[in-house]
């Protein structure tokens, strides 16, 4: 029997696996995927304890992996291979906060927190990455507009790094940045109708 090289799988080919773990429930395809993106889930744990005191690593890496597994199970069909990382972020960030932060509805909480700022102040509604996905890549937004938002929220470039990039000042970028999450949330709001 040949030995899985999940530690060399594409996007395109984890992606093959997570919906072939939505069809069969199998666990072994389930523990390739963990295998997959252990280290992953482990940074997202640590970088949450950074923000919390008196929570055990291991606690967090469980809740990580429980969001990890509804992450995995919730991933669209059509969704890109590219979006596989941010779904599971935002699963993993969700679980982490409803069961370790107190006073949980006090705190103002930010989409950015998440990574996934388009989906504005409803976070749980990860069906909505993948309408942005498609106006992102869409003649909706300019090549400059789109180049801002990728190397954002793809390559997690603070705005002062953009800006660097693309010979802009950092308020610059903020501003355009505010501009374009506009209007593509207001693009998705147009769809919707």
């Amino acid at each position: 029997m040949r030995r899985e090289d999940w530690v060399n799988w594409t996007p395109d080919h984890c992606k093959r696996k997570i919906h072939e773990y939505q069809r069969t429930k199998n666990e072994k395809t389930f523990d390739l995927l963990l295998a997959k993106y252990d280290k992953y889930l482990v940074s997202l744990a640590w970088d949450f304890k950074s923000r919390v005191q008196n929570i055990e690593l291991e606690d967090l890496y469980h809740s990580a992996v429980l969001g990890f597994g509804t992450a995995i199970s919730r991933f669209k069909t059509q969704a890109p291979s590219s979006l596989i990382i941010a779904v599971i972020k935002a699963y993993v960030k969700e679980e982490l906060e409803q069961k370790f932060t107190r006073n949980r509805k006090k705190e103002c909480r930010k989409a950015e927190d998440y990574e996934i700022p388009i989906l504005g102040k409803n976070p749980e509604i990860y069906e909505d990455v993948l309408d942005a996905h498609f106006i992102i890549n869409s003649s909706a937004l300019s090549d400059n507009e789109r180049e801002i938002i990728l190397l954002r929220f793809q390559e997690n470039m603070s705005t002062e790094e953009i800006g660097k990039h693309l010979g802009l000042c950092r308020q610059s970028v903020t501003t355009r940045l505010e501009k374009i999450l506009t209007k593509i949330r207001k693009k998705m709001t147009e769809d919707g109708k």
